[in-house]
């Protein structure tokens, strides 16, 4: 959009006789459709960057408790350890199919910027591998390979 209206002409004839000086309205419209455009960017980079640290958060949570010596006969850790398993049950569908989508907002991003941050790109395959291979501990689950 920036740059289609940096396009338009700096003045425009209407009616074929009144002459109009564009500069103000062009230079408006450019400077709102940069800021509209920092603040989509900059959404866009917290999305990604909140959803990798919300999985990553619940990765180590999940970790954490299931790596917890279970004794014989604790019911109540049983009970907490299948909480968790629960828990990641349920999620896997949703964080199976957020890495697709968010690959493609960072290619996106990087598009319009000189480099996306390499630490959102580290961040995105390290928390997709994380995934996986927390996947394949769980019973019964089944990921994609990123």
């Amino acid at each position: 959009m920036y740059e289609e209206a940096s396009g338009f002409a700096n003045t425009q004839v209407f009616k074929g006789w009144l002459q109009s000086d564009c500069c103000p309205f062009k230079q408006a419209l450019l400077g709102a459709v940069k800021s509209r455009g920092l603040v989509l960017w900059q959404h866009l980079v917290n999305h990604v960057t909140t959803s990798l640290q919300d999985l990553e958060g619940f990765l180590q949570d999940v970790n954490a408790a299931l790596n917890k010596p279970l004794e014989e006969g604790d019911y109540d850790g049983l009970v907490e350890m299948m909480g968790h398993l629960r828990r990641a049950k349920e999620r896997q569908a949703v964080t199976d199919g957020m890495f697709e989508p968010l690959k493609e907002i960072v290619a996106l991003l990087s598009t319009y910027r000189e480099q996306m941050l390499e630490e959102i790109h580290l961040q995105l395959q390290v928390s997709c591998l994380d995934w996986d291979r927390a996947g394949h501990r769980l019973p019964g689950a089944t990921l994609p390979t990123p």
